[in-house]
C-alpha cells in the first residue's frame, strides 16, 4: 500500500499550461572585474565558481489529482512560485551573490545589509516589497507606524513572539502516532516528511523546492513546522518578506571562513527565487537603478 502522504516522487522541468516563463533570455556580457563593485567582490565570485546549479522544481498539474491542494496555493495569489523559470546562466546567481555583501566589517554585516546587489551592470532590489511586487502582490499590508519597523503578517507576529502549540502542529500535519524526531539530548529538532499529512506533505514539497530552497527535502527542522501548519490551516502568510529574509540568510552565510565557501554554494543554487527576479529586472527593466 502506498503510503498515505504519496506526491509523485520526480517531476519534469517542463513548463504548465499558466504562468510559465519557459523561454531563455538575452542577459549582457559575461562576468569580469567590471561586474564588480570592488576586487573583494570579485574574488568572492571565483570562490563560487566551485557551486553546483540544481534545477529542481516542485510542479503540479492543474487538472491533476492533486488540484484541491494546488488551489490552497493559487488561491493565496502565489501563481509564479509554482512555475519558476530555470534557464539562467548560474554564473549569474554567482555574481548576485558576490556582489550582495555590504563593504564593512562583518560585525556590522547584519546591520548594513541593504537588499541590493549589482549583476551586469545593474542593480537589483530584493527587498520584501520589491519580491512582493513581481509576485503580484499576493499579500498587502497596512503601513506600518514606526517606519523602522515593519508590518508582519499573522504567521510573522506569530513566529516573532514564538506562540506555537506543538502539541496542536503534531497533531494536525503528522499522521497518527507520528512526532518529531529526537536529536542529540534527546531535544525534538526534525520531523521526516514521510510521516506528514497529504496536505502537509503537498506544502513541504511546495516550500523546499520553490520558496526556500533546501538540498535535504526528507526531513524538514522543527523550526519550519509553524510555517507548515499555518499555511495548512489556511492562515496570513508573507510569503515575500520568507524569501527576502532567506535570501539575506544565505547572502550573510557567505561571511564563513573560506574553507566553507563550497557547502554555502551548495544552499545558493537552490535559491532560485533569484532567477525570477533576474528575469524581472534584467528583462522587463523593473526596479533598476
Amino acid at each position: 500500500m502506498a503510503p498515505k502522504n504519496q506526491l509523485p516522487a520526480k517531476r519534469k522541468s517542463t513548463a504548465s499550461s499558466s504562468g510559465v516563463l519557459n523561454q531563455s533570455i538575452s542577459l549582457p556580457k559575461n562576468s569580469d572585474r567590471t561586474s564588480f563593485t570592488s576586487s573583494k567582490h570579485f574574488d568572492r565570485f571565483l570562490k563560487l565558481i566551485k557551486g553546483t546549479w540544481h534545477d529542481k522544481v516542485f510542479r503540479i498539474d492543474p487538472s491533476g489529482p492533486y488540484a484541491n491542494l494546488l488551489k490552497m496555493l493559487t488561491d493565496r495569489k502565489w501563481h509564479k512560485l509554482l512555475s519558476p523559470p530555470t534557464q539562467i546562466d548560474s554564473d549569474i546567481v554567482k555574481e548576485f551573490y558576490a556582489n550582495v555583501m555590504p563593504d564593512c566589517d562583518k560585525k556590522d554585516m547584519d546591520d548594513r545589509f541593504s537588499y541590493t546587489t549589482f549583476v551586469r551592470g545593474k542593480t537589483i532590489l530584493f527587498d520584501r516589497d520589491t519580491i512582493n511586487t513581481y509576485l503580484g502582490e499576493p499579500l498587502t499590508l497596512p503601513p506600518s507606524e514606526d517606519p523602522t519597523v515593519p508590518t508582519l503578517c499573522e504567521y510573522g507576529r506569530n513566529e516573532e513572539d514564538n506562540e506555537w502549540d506543538h502539541g496542536m502542529i503534531v497533531r494536525d500535519i503528522l499522521l497518527p502516532g507520528k512526532r518529531y524526531k529526537k536529536g542529540k539530548g534527546e531535544e525534538s529538532t526534525t520531523v521526516s516528511y514521510a510521516d506528514m499529512t497529504l496536505k502537509a506533505a503537498f506544502i513541504f514539497k511546495f516550500l523546499v523546492h520553490n520558496v526556500w530552497p533546501k538540498s535535504h527535502v526528507s526531513t524538514t527542522p522543527k523550526a519550519v513546522t509553524p510555517l507548515i501548519w499555518h499555511i495548512c490551516k489556511g492562515g496570513e502568510v508573507d510569503v515575500s518578506r520568507i524569501i527576502s529574509r532567506e535570501l539575506k540568510h544565505v547572502a550573510l552565510r557567505l561571511m564563513l571562513p573560506p574553507q566553507n565557501v563550497y557547502n554555502v554554494c551548495f544552499v545558493l543554487f537552490f535559491t532560485k527565487i533569484i532567477i525570477i527576479l533576474l528575469f524581472y529586472t534584467i528583462s522587463l527593466g523593473k526596479k533598476i537603478t
